[in-house]
């Protein structure tokens, strides 16, 4: 037995993935968690993001630095919106990882 509800057949014949709000909302609920998936040490510490020019200043580099580091994958970092982030414990992790070189 299929369950039925759960697609809607739009006007041009297609079906949608997500026919409500609700259910887009879970797809970004879902892809948050995804994001959150093993990032902190501890589950009741929220998850924080820096800037670039925030990870510049921790990091005592440029700018433009840091954005050539991130364009040749060597620091990690991802774009919301066209605005890079990082992070916070992907960049501790990250300096973990250059002591131990």
């Amino acid at each position: 037995m299929s369950n039925v509800d759960s697609v809607t057949v739009a006007p041009n014949g297609k079906t949608a993935a997500f026919p409500n709000k609700r259910a887009a909302r879970l797809k970004r609920v879902m892809a948050l968690a995804l994001l959150n998936d093993g990032a902190m040490e501890n589950e009741f510490e929220p998850m924080r993001f820096l800037t670039i020019n925030q990870a510049a200043e921790l990091l005592q580099v440029s700018k433009r630095t840091l954005e050539r580091m991130i364009h040749d994958k060597k620091f990690p970092a991802f774009k919301v919106g066209g605005q890079w982030r990082v992070r916070e414990s992907q960049l501790n992790k990250w300096i973990k990882d250059l002591d131990e070189l």
